[in-house]
């Protein structure tokens, strides 16, 4: 559509001689409409007010000129941004909807009066860079209409007055912003709805929250951004107007407790609180399920209620053969034992959840879904799954470890053994292995925070298909208990997959899968117990160039005749180091390598090809591997 910038000063918006289809040059151009870009700068005027006298549609208006006043005597509707960087805006109570308002660094007030100003945009809704702002004593309110709408973009602002009202799903404050009262209600049926803090935020007036239903299912999770990191809300009162969750929230007064709950709705504690959230968070109870027939977690009769957060769940149904029981609510409670049930039931999950607890699922049961699980427990856990498969057949899925300071430990085998499936992922607390067993299509510890890694006894069995980095470590904020576990990595899919050790210590890794075209990157300066790489179709192993991994135990390298294992540098003619206790190699075709530790010479004299650039390494029987021992020690080559 058309650019239109405003010229010759003063005057209203309805006015032809006033627009231009350049910046400063004539006028004469037709009044915008919508799909139009507006644009009112260096060239518009001096000293100039110009009345918006009739209602204005367009894509977007900037103001850029701290001289001038864009004044509304009616309303403008914007496809895209309102842009205040120079000057001034006044709404002057009129009603407006725009996708955003964007306050950047210039010299600008905005007046605002009692309007009522629609945001439409589903991401950054207000971005306010406060120096050198003015926002005058309004009593404005703005409806935020968008589904994932940010409140606050920038620097923290005081709306000195202006009200906030969510209007659609899902909203984040995203800074420390200061408004005389926030509603945030659900108004339609929804399981969900969040609202998300990535700051605190200080309301002057009354907070009002709540979910679509009293002592029902629609509810709302008000929810900091970082799992473990708490978040305040400061106002001066509280109005709960349906049921609604809390996860690492304070809710605290500015004066004294003013706390009205409409209706006793329920109020959860999805854990991390403090404050008002903990103060009047409604009291746990065990919640047991009845019946032989199939049922849905949301309205199914449960003993007083369906489940908050806080309660234990008990399902020791005798159920009729080929019954089902839905998951359909995202928070679905505390410890939740089904180890009594009989019938083989299937637990499907129809949304994505989070339990708070420990989970025990039963003999014969079949877990299934395509969602993503969270355990997001804060104290001792145990999961006892008893080996079912969780059987989601979506790589996009994980099943996560969430709780900051909570521990995990398995009871049983763990398995979601579909190679296309959901990655177990660590991200807070500790998780021990014990003596089970573990089969999944990759794992990950790298998220940074806090958290304990013991593998224990067991086998990790990894059957990632694809190319992808199917297990990752990061050090940061990771005790990793190597164990005598063995990690072992099955798939027989082609494709390049990654053990990404991030510089850890690790039980025995093996890859020795039988197919084509499978390839395996190790990156990091790892330490191994032992080290096990096979096969008997080629391949290529690739090691990070000028990184070491050190074997404690037995390095295994093992081709076939016509089918040589490949050891390579990640940068072709940069060095690979292993350091290793014992050796045993056959038919390697290495290249880049420095072998060192009481097993070198690495003996690769059966079937082995030196291509080039190794040190270390013995490639014809009772040959040199060109270095002494003497040097060795020391450190040469």
């Amino acid at each position: 559509m058309a650019n239109r910038f405003w010229v010759l000063g003063t005057g209203n918006t309805s006015d032809t001689a006033h627009w231009s289809a350049t910046t400063g040059g004539a006028g004469g151009e037709t009044v915008p409409v919508a799909g139009d870009t507006v644009t009112f700068d260096s060239n518009s005027g001096t000293a100039a007010t110009v009345t918006v006298d009739v209602a204005l549609s367009a894509a977007s208006i900037t103001i850029n000129k701290s001289d001038l006043t864009l004044i509304h005597s009616a309303g403008t509707t914007l496809t895209g941004a309102m842009t205040l960087t120079a000057g001034t805006l006044n709404t002057n109570g009129q009603t407006c909807s725009w996708a955003s308002l964007t306050i950047n660094t210039g010299t600008k007030t905005l007046t605002l009066g009692a309007s009522a100003i629609t945001l439409t945009t589903g991401s950054t809704a207000i971005i306010a860079q406060t120096a050198n702002l003015t926002i005058t004593a309004n009593t404005a309110v703005f409806t935020f209409t968008g589904n994932g709408a940010t409140l606050g973009g920038g620097n923290a602002t005081n709306w000195n007055g202006a009200s906030a009202v969510l209007g659609a799903i899902n909203h984040i404050i995203g800074s420390a912003d200061t408004w005389a009262a926030i509603t945030n209600t659900l108004g339609s049926a929804e399981k969900t709805r969040t609202f998300q803090l990535n700051s605190n935020l200080v309301v002057t007036g009354t907070c009002t929250l709540g979910g679509n239903s009293t002592q029902g299912v629609n509810r709302m999770l008000i929810q900091s951004n970082t799992v473990g990191t708490q978040r305040t809300i400061t106002a001066a009162a509280y109005v709960i107007s349906g049921d609604v969750d809390f996860m690492d929230i304070n809710l605290a007064y500015s004066g004294g407790a003013s706390w009205t709950n409409a209706g006793s709705a329920y109020i959860g504690d999805a854990l991390g609180n403090a404050g008002a959230v903990t103060t009047n968070a409604t009291v746990s109870a065990t919640q047991t399920a009845t019946g032989t027939a199939s049922f849905t977690w949301s309205t199914h009769g449960w003993t007083s209620r369906v489940p908050l957060p806080q309660d234990d769940v008990v399902i020791n149904n005798a159920f009729v053969a080929g019954r089902t029981v839905t998951a359909d609510m995202p928070r679905l409670g505390r410890d939740i034992d089904m180890s009594a049930a009989t019938g083989n039931p299937v637990w499907n999950l129809s949304t994505a959840i989070t339990n708070f607890g420990s989970l025990a699922l039963a003999v014969g049961m079949t877990w299934t879904g395509t969602q993503n699980v969270t355990f997001g427990g804060r104290g001792t856990h145990t999961l006892s799954t008893l080996g079912i498969n969780y059987a989601c057949a979506d790589n996009t899925k994980t099943v996560t470890l969430n709780g900051p300071n909570g521990s995990y430990t398995l009871g049983s085998d763990f398995v979601s053994a579909n190679p296309t499936g959901p990655v177990l992922t660590h991200n807070w607390g500790s998780f021990d292995a014990s003596t089970f067993n573990i089969t999944v299509s990759g794992f990950n510890s790298n998220s940074g925070n806090t958290r304990t890694l013991s593998f224990g006894s067991g086998v990790w069995t990894i059957n990632r298909a694809g190319t992808t980095n199917s297990m990752g470590f990061a050090a940061a904020g990771l005790t990793l208990n190597p164990g005598t576990a063995i990690i072992d990595w099955v798939s027989t899919s082609a494709g390049t997959k990654t053990f990404a050790g991030g510089g850890l210590t690790f039980p025995t890794l093996r890859h020795r899968p039988a197919g084509a075209g499978i390839h395996f990157t190790i990156t990091g300066n790892n330490t191994f117990a032992t080290l096990d790489l096979e096969c008997t179709t080629a391949r290529t192993i690739t090691f990070p160039a000028g990184g070491t991994q050190t074997v404690t135990g037995t390095l295994t390298l093992l081709g076939a005749a016509g089918q040589l294992l490949s050891l390579r540098s990640s940068s072709t003619g940069t060095k690979w180091y292993i350091n290793a206790a014992t050796t045993s190699a056959q038919y390697c075709d290495v290249k880049d390598s420095t072998a060192t530790g009481t097993g070198t010479p690495i003996d690769n004299s059966t079937g082995g090809v030196d291509s080039g650039n190794n040190i270390g390494w013995l490639f014809v029987a009772g040959g040199s591997a060109g270095y002494s021992s003497t040097l060795l020690t020391l450190g040469v080559g």
